[in-house]
């Protein structure tokens, strides 16, 4: 299941009341009811985040960090405090000072991402039919798994010749593993040696019962056809297809190291190595250019989601590398 999140004091209930307190609003059935238009902020530039991070939520979305200690809920004051105490997120900042709507995706990790890529690619679909007004550009930003949900979306809508993928301007995956990661691959062989002994082929049954998005992480697997029809324990073979990107969008990658540069080859950002980040592997390449990537060092994996040097970055991208295109009006 996925559900897309719009931030609190971004929202207006079809009562006219702002949105509850202490939770941010829930769109998740785009589409079902005409009272989810009202649920909308208005808005010609949309920023969704995809994040497979649950328990980071608040540092993606911002949660809290948006009220006054008496709960006011005012953009100026909000806006003062957060910038004084460091709390404001990417999608808060952008919406403060280029006016990106931010919207937040939470999906099942367990499902393949193939799966959760083509009910992204739905969801926005008709999303973009409901919202108030023309779309002029849309920004995906994905964190680690979240970034091949968005790289799956943006193929899916393609093939379905959605609208919402010709407002795509720039897609950014943070600490995404388009290679795959070398966790999921360790457990791999560790449960494929120990399937070889009677001994042991209990202890690989147990291992063997990982998710099917997480098995998707051993080479970064992002389309049905990557796993459709195969033996998901069989051993290391990379079925991966290269997913094309956008036409017309740009598409930038952060990968970090953890450690020093020798130790932080094999480390990486202790979840994803930094090839696999860049997308340059022995026999698979990402087709990203130098000039859109940011390499870092001393970053560990969920650093990525509030950090000011990748936001100064992802600003950059957003507002200074433009790609040229109609606004998406809106149907009747």
């Amino acid at each position: 299941m996925c559900t897309l999140i719009l931030p609190d004091g971004l929202v207006t209930h079809p009562s006219g009341h702002d949105s509850e307190a202490n939770a941010p609003t829930p769109i998740a059935n785009v589409g079902e009811g005409t009272s989810c238009i009202s649920m909308v902020a208005e808005g010609e530039r949309m920023l969704l985040f995809v994040d497979d991070s649950a328990g980071t939520e608040g540092l993606a979305s911002g949660r809290g960090g948006w009220r006054g200690a008496d709960g006011d809920t005012s953009q100026q004051r909000l806006i003062s405090s957060c910038l004084f105490c460091g709390a404001l997120s990417y999608g808060q900042r952008l919406h403060h000072e280029h006016g990106f709507t931010p919207v937040y995706l939470r999906y099942n990790t367990g499902l393949h991402i193939s799966h959760n890529g083509q009910t992204l690619a739905d969801m926005l679909h008709r999303l973009e039919a409901l919202w108030p007004v023309p779309i002029h550009e849309i920004v995906l930003v994905g964190h680690s798994m979240g970034g091949l949900v968005t790289r799956s979306a943006c193929y899916y809508g393609e093939q379905q010749q959605h609208r919402w993928t010709e407002a795509v301007r720039h897609v950014v995956c943070l600490g995404s593993p388009h290679l795959g990661t070398h966790l999921e691959k360790g457990v791999h062989i560790a449960s494929w040696a120990l399937a070889r002994l009677p001994e042991t082929r209990a202890v690989a049954g147990f291992l063997n019962a990982r998710s099917a998005g997480i098995k998707d992480l051993r080479f970064g697997a992002c389309i049905e056809d990557d796993w459709r029809d195969c033996d998901p324990d069989e051993f290391l073979q990379d079925r991966c297809q290269e997913v094309p990107f956008l036409p017309g969008a740009g598409y930038h990658f952060v990968a970090t190291t953890a450690a020093p540069p020798a130790v932080g080859r094999l480390v990486g950002d202790h979840l994803v190595r930094s090839h696999s980040a860049c997308g340059r592997g022995n026999t698979r390449r990402i087709p990203f250019q130098p000039e859109h990537g940011l390499t870092l060092r001393g970053l560990h994996h969920f650093d990525l989601l509030n950090h000011p040097t990748i936001y100064t970055k992802l600003r950059e991208w957003v507002t200074h590398h433009r790609y040229s295109q109609p606004p998406l009006e809106i149907r009747a």
